[in-house]
């Protein structure tokens, strides 16, 4: 059948075969699976439509369909109503509409669409709502919309460039995951607060993301692997960093962090082996880090951490602020200890200047510089060695308990 009228009469039926599909003006509401998998549908005529709302799943699958315009008088659409039409090229929103939400998976798996512009009136873009949707190179998003729900554009593997409107409140978990061709993300100054879990993870060709300082939180796996990112620079009023945060950007270089931050998680920075420095900005009072936030970071050589946080404890799940794991640091090779007071005889210092960087670091209970070089010295005198390669490390610590505890120990460059 080539065409068919609908009138929205509750017994209606319309045709499995129908090709084109003429909507009368008086009909307010498309109900859910009205042409669910309709594959020969290739358009919908809303022409002078007072449509209000198109239901759940009410053209899911249709694979043929090309086109469609959405009525400025529709207010929502329904989840899954356009789920997998796969030939769907063409999206067009009524920008002075009334439309206020997409709903969950509304276009998800439109490997076709390769554009669309989001109105402002649309508050909230729904769950997986534009996920998968694998041609789909360019999105407009304005002011006015307030939150991008959980995958919403997950997987649009040809996203090249976002920009995120200062209306902003909600950027949910996986918003933008394996977004692999994304490039640039832009986030005025605004209103988000909390960048979700994974919701830039895996987006491999990541170099540029603009955070406002309104961000409080970046939650776990917020940025993993995303291994073109070279310098990450928050500005002041972040406070948190969730586990995995920047897991394996492997071509990170340098991160600023400023003062506000007080929470580092687990594995925050594992594996960044390009990472060489770490700036605090002035630092803040205290901060607490958990085990393995820097583990793997070989490249690291600057990093200065405030002395109220130089408390080495083993960090469980209900440590107070403060605090900073004595595993840390695990693996980072290539970090060096420098003193501020200069009155550590040379003989001590320079003695250590061939050894792995695990053996040139010891664990301080002393207040003064001077107190721990002949804290050193003593134990030098115990140890058992034969050649500089096999002096013991008369302490047993790990490489970092001196950056942690001594009282007067830095790192830099």
């Amino acid at each position: 059948m080539t065409s068919c009228h609908y009138f929205g009469n509750a017994d209606e039926r319309i045709p499995d075969d129908v090709k084109e599909l003429v909507v009368h003006p008086l009909v307010q509401s498309i109900p859910k699976e009205t042409c669910l998998d309709f594959e020969h549908l290739t358009r919908v005529n809303f022409n002078g439509s007072a449509l209000r709302t198109i239901g759940m799943a009410a053209f899911h699958g249709c694979i043929s369909l090309l086109e469609i315009a959405i009525p400025p008088s529709v207010t929502m659409i329904g989840d899954f109503a356009y789920g997998d039409c796969r030939s769907l090229t063409q999206v067009h929103f009524a920008e002075d509409g009334l439309l206020t939400a997409i709903g969950i998976e509304a276009f998800s798996c439109c490997e076709s669409l390769s554009e669309v512009s989001i109105p402002s009136s649309v508050e909230t873009i729904g769950r997986f709502a534009f996920a998968r949707c694998q041609s789909l190179a360019r999105v407009v998003l304005q002011e006015g919309l307030k939150a991008i729900d959980i995958g919403a554009f997950m997987e649009c593997v040809k996203l090249e460039k976002v920009d995120i409107p200062k209306t902003l409140e909600v950027l949910g978990s996986s918003a933008f995951l394996r977004c692999m061709a994304l490039q640039e993300v832009n986030i005025e100054e605004g209103s988000l607060r909390v960048i979700g879990h994974r919701a830039f993870g895996r987006c491999f060709k990541l170099q540029t993301i603009r955070i406002p300082s309104t961000v409080e939180r970046v939650e776990s796996e917020t940025f993993t692997l995303c291994e073109s990112l070279r310098m990450m620079k928050f500005q002041n009023g972040l406070r948190y960093l969730g586990d995995s945060s920047f897991h394996g950007c492997q071509n990170l270089q340098a991160v600023a962090l400023p003062k506000s931050v007080t929470v580092i998680c687990r594995f925050a920075f594992q594996e960044c082996r390009k990472l060489v420095s770490v700036e605090l900005g002035d630092g803040p009072l205290t901060m607490t880090i958990y085990g393995d936030a820097f583990r793997d970071c070989t490249s690291l050589i600057n990093i200065c951490l405030p002395s109220e946080s130089r408390n080495t404890q083993p960090i469980p799940d209900y440590v107070q602020s403060g605090d900073v794991d004595v595993n840390s640091f695990r693996y980072c090779t290539a970090l060096e200890n420098q003193y501020d007071d200069t009155e550590i005889p040379l003989a001590i210092t320079s003695r250590f200047e061939n050894f792995p960087v695990h053996k040139r670091c010891y664990y301080a209970t002393v207040t003064s510089a001077n107190e721990l070089a002949q804290e050193i010295a003593l134990a030098m005198q115990v140890s058992h060695k034969n050649t500089l390669d096999h002096v013991v490390d008369p302490f047993g610590m790990t490489p970092f308990h001196i950056l942690l505890s001594g009282a007067n120990c830095r790192l830099d460059l």
